[in-house]
């Protein structure tokens, strides 16, 4: 078949390849958490493109959001439908911001300390490919976590950018039944 590269130059399948063994590398390696002090410079890299996310769809600015994303980025929802390849994302997301109209998501606890980081950062072997899991608080959505995977452009020298991000609810252990029944009747009613 066709090779499908990802806006880093980087084929698709190598990128998916390379994410799952530097996943095993860490892991046999131990953890590589962040916690903003004194992070690797990757690592300090790849908060920063996150932290302009967050702050940029906090004050609705489409252009500096964006900018955070990889060309053939995907952002994932919290709704089961929501799958947005960037172009889709972006058309939906630039409405909003140009009705004044963002979103604001904090880290949970703000830059917590290395005993709690709300967000860990690993960076892959190479350097040209990083995942993060972040716990966030959201406006609207309350305890939320997002998630996804960070490339560096020009061949691993410049800049990281978002290639996937999901959004999730979390929901504590107590209350998971509560909000399966309730997530059962909605589908229910849209069958």
């Amino acid at each position: 078949g066709t090779a499908v590269e990802s806006s880093s130059g980087f084929p698709m399948r190598a990128v998916v390849l390379a994410v799952v063994a530097a996943r095993c590398a860490a892991l046999r390696a131990g953890p590589t958490a962040s916690t903003g002090e004194s992070a690797p410079p990757a690592i300090a890299a790849c908060e920063s493109t996150l932290d302009a996310l967050h702050a940029a769809a906090a004050r609705a600015d489409g252009d500096a959001y964006f900018e955070c994303f990889a060309a053939d980025a995907v952002f994932l929802g919290t709704a089961p439908e929501e799958r947005w390849p960037r172009a889709e994302f972006e058309r939906y997301a630039r409405a909003r911001f140009a009705r004044g109209d963002g979103w604001t998501y904090a880290l949970a606890g703000g830059r917590a300390t290395a005993a709690t980081p709300a967000r860990h950062v690993t960076v892959g072997p190479g350097g040209g490919i990083a995942w993060f899991d972040e716990a966030l608080v959201g406006e609207k959505l309350a305890s939320c976590r997002g998630c996804g995977v960070l490339v560096r452009e020009e061949g691993g020298a410049g800049a990281w950018r978002i290639a996937q991000y999901s959004l999730t609810m979390t929901v504590p252990n107590e209350a998971a039944l509560d909000v399966a029944a309730l997530t059962m009747r909605h589908q229910t009613k849209e069958l």
